[in-house]
């Protein structure tokens, strides 16, 4: 049996993926360091890579999302480097607070689809998130899951190994070293030439950083997204408080957007100083 378009498009996005994850594996491993395990995803016996893509079944370059978390959370245990991609909710994805969250955004940021309308019907009852869902739950919501139409990766690409709690701040930070910068900044760079998204939402106060990062991979990263998109087109970049935060209020207002201001800002390399909430 034939496999479906939907299969075979997937299979073509996470063959590129593995493409950049290869390239981080080398990278990982100049200098004589060991490196990152491509069966396991360990590095160095403390840490365990869990910077993995999820793609949504109807994920389509130039109109998707592509969702920036801080980090997994809790250490996810061994696997081999063509399981660091997955069709993205494949057996559902999650109704956590986290992922609930994450579709109000979804919906959001697709306008004029089934999605974006029932919010719109739904948004100005002053409802906090939690109990937006509840209404989108309801037998005359929609069927699709706005996830569906995202993708999801992590800035922080490891954890430590055996860690339970979901909460990493005590150890986040990028752990492979490299003379033109983290190839973990590299492989988000990578992530984002492939998957060609048409919204990129960080979530957490502390993204974007690559804010903060060498004005030459600054200027590299302005110059892959913009290449991604037809001339005249950028990818709007959107900061956002975590998706599970309560304090939302109606969900109009859950996300901060910004889009060419956004990459002015970048270019005079003070991005983030501008109007709206940090997230």
């Amino acid at each position: 049996m034939q496999p479906s378009s939907q299969y075979s498009h997937f299979e073509e996005l996470r063959d590129r993926l593995l493409v950049k994850y290869r390239e981080f594996v080398k990278a990982s491993r100049t200098g004589g360091a060991d490196g990152v395990d491509p069966v396991t995803g360990e590095l160095d016996g403390k840490y365990r890579f869990a910077g993995y893509t999820a793609i949504g079944s109807a994920y389509a370059p130039d109109n998707g999302i592509l969702f920036v978390s801080l980090d997994i959370g809790a250490d996810p245990g061994p696997k081999p480097l063509e399981d660091w991609i997955c069709r993205g909710g494949e057996n559902g994805w999650p109704k956590n607070p986290h992922h609930n969250g994450m579709r109000l955004q979804a919906a959001k940021l697709l306008p004029g689809t089934v999605h974006c309308r029932y919010l719109d019907r739904v948004k100005d009852r002053g409802l906090r998130a939690k109990e937006i869902w509840k209404h989108w739950r309801g037998p005359d919501a929609p069927a699709a899951d706005p996830l569906d139409h995202a993708a999801v990766t992590n800035f922080y690409k490891f954890v430590t190994l055996g860690r339970k709690t979901m909460r990493g701040a005590w150890d986040r930070c990028h752990r492979v070293g490299g003379r033109h910068g983290p190839p973990e900044k590299r492989l988000l760079l990578g992530q984002i030439k492939v998957l060609r998204p048409a919204h990129i939402v960080f979530h957490g106060r502390r993204l974007p950083e690559f804010l903060r990062w060498p004005e030459e991979i600054r200027k590299e990263f302005l110059e892959l997204i913009a290449a991604t998109r037809d001339e005249g087109s950028l990818p709007e970049i959107w900061r956002s408080h975590h998706p599970a935060w309560p304090g939302w209020g109606t969900a109009g207002r859950f996300v901060a957007g910004t889009d060419k201001w956004h990459y002015d800002a970048l270019r005079r390399g003070n991005a983030g100083r501008g109007p709206g909430p940090d997230g």
